[in-house]
């Protein structure tokens, strides 16, 4: 499978299952991110909810708006390194098949080593940014 491109149109079933990234202010709906996490305030244990399913968006068009090498690094054990992954953050269109600029962010890795890894996509289209 080649790596997706800036202006790659997608669309995935998957989209429609996807929760919040932890830390990045719930803006980014992430691949394999966790249903909840649980943190500490005030001294108690709080539990955050971070599942941001939609049907609708299982069914929508993305345009890839950056894709980069990037994410590797070394883990806990000795000898645990992964190496960089092609990743991709693709931003919801219109219905109407126009650029949103406001629309939802989806990220994912095109890299089986990594928990965001998606690879049940497909390219339906391009787009070409215009600069006004």
């Amino acid at each position: 499978m080649e790596n997706l491109q800036v202006g790659d149109v997608i669309t995935s079933r998957k989209f429609a299952r996807l929760n919040c990234t932890p830390l990045t202010s719930n803006k980014l709906l992430t691949v394999g991110a966790p249903d909840e996490i649980q943190h500490y305030v005030d001294g108690k244990v709080v539990t955050a909810d971070l599942r941001a399913h939609d049907l609708s968006r299982g069914m929508a068009k993305f345009v890839v708006v950056r894709a980069w090498s990037g994410g590797g690094g070394y883990g806990h054990g000795p000898g645990d390194y992964y190496p960089d992954g092609w990743e991709v953050r693709a931003k919801r269109l219109n219905d109407d098949g126009t650029f949103n600029e406001d629309g939802e962010e989806v990220g994912f890795s095109q890299c089986r080593h990594f928990t965001h890894y998606l690879e049940d996509f497909k390219v339906v289209g391009k787009m070409k940014a215009t600069f006004v």
